[in-house]
């Protein structure tokens, strides 16, 4: 398994981390108030800086178990979202079999390698 994230795969991540203002909604939600009070304060601030660090690290190729491993709290919600929160496979619903099935192949790859980096993340929704 490759150590680092394929170009499609930072496309799917990519699809999800450049809109924090709808990861910082969600998270303001969260039951856990410790990571709540970051998608409140500041309108999301922390959560739109999270999510520009991390995709800064998934396009330098940072290998994804250091990515998982020096995580914070917030950066690892964040990504665990990312995934679970994904519609990335749904914008490929109106695609021909061969692309649609590529982008599941995709979404499948990144669970394995998230979850091979300690990450406990379930899986990208397939609707």
């Amino acid at each position: 398994m490759s150590k680092t994230f394929s170009p499609s795969e930072v496309v799917l991540l990519a699809h999800r981390l450049t809109i924090p203002d709808a990861l910082a909604e969600v998270l303001a939600d969260d039951e856990n108030e410790y990571l709540a009070i970051f998608g409140i304060r500041d309108n999301g601030r922390a959560v739109d800086v999270a999510c520009t660090n991390l995709l800064a690290l998934i396009e330098r190729n940072t290998p994804v178990a250091q990515l998982v491993g020096e995580a914070s709290e917030l950066e690892r919600w964040i990504l665990t979202d990312v995934i679970e929160g994904s519609t990335y496979v749904a914008c490929h619903s109106e695609e021909p079999p061969r692309v649609r099935a590529a982008a599941i192949r995709t979404a499948h790859s990144v669970v394995r390698k998230l979850r091979a980096a300690g990450l406990d993340v379930g899986d990208v929704p397939v609707y």
